[in-house]
């Protein structure tokens, strides 16, 4: 599952078409950047 990546530190989302995020991404404890530019 995507949402088990707990190390996840980056993460690029960004030309996909996404209108809404998943709730589960607060889970990322350890996050410090996220790119949804152009979406």
């Amino acid at each position: 599952n995507f949402f088990r990546l707990q190390r996840l530190r980056k993460l690029g989302l960004s030309d996909n078409e996404i209108h809404r995020l998943p709730p589960d991404i607060q889970n990322f404890e350890n996050l410090v950047e996220l790119d949804v530019s152009r979406n």
